[in-house]
């Protein structure tokens, strides 16, 4: 009954944000969506990064991966066996400091006439820079996948449960 109730739970948060993002996976190591590490035949570690710190829409989506993975490697249901959360807190910013050489020309004109003059100068530069990226939340679950139904444990989901769900 837990689980059920724990399924309708996640499966409703899924429906109530229709405008979110589906699962997509993760272009590179800093960009919004999933990667999936296989731990063994059938225990994967899936993380979900999301831009900004909504940590119910980052962990519904990897909850809804989890749910992917389980049914395309022919399981019926997980249990999250650990799940982590961090903040990533985006850009990373720099501070370079230089010193420029250069000359400086002068031009100056009188009634007998006009002379240019060079002179050394010296300035100094301070350009302030980030890499552009935005705080992100990152969501781990660690899952174990099983062909047993779901238990009464609050982390056994049913995965086909999750996705159907998902789908409304």
């Amino acid at each position: 009954m837990k689980t059920l109730i724990a399924a309708s739970i996640a499966a409703l948060s899924l429906a109530a944000c229709a405008s979110a993002p589906t699962p997509q996976e993760a272009r590179n190591a800093y960009s919004e969506g999933y990667t999936e590490r296989a731990l063994s035949a059938n225990r994967y570690l899936v993380e979900y990064r999301m831009d900004g710190s909504d940590y119910q829409r980052a962990y519904d989506l990897a909850l809804w991966r989890a749910a992917q993975l389980t049914v395309q490697h022919g399981y019926s249901s997980f249990e999250i066996v650990s799940r982590d959360s961090d903040t990533d807190i985006g850009a990373r910013p720099t501070t370079t400091f230089s010193t420029q050489h250069g000359v400086a020309y002068e031009r100056s004109c009188s009634l007998v006439g006009c002379s240019t003059r060079a002179r050394p100068v010296t300035w100094n530069e301070v350009e302030f820079k980030t890499d552009g990226r935005r705080p992100s939340r990152i969501v781990s679950l660690e899952v174990l996948m099983t062909a047993n139904s779901p238990s009464s444990s609050p982390n056994h989901y049913d995965a086909s449960a999750i996705l159907a769900n998902a789908r409304s």
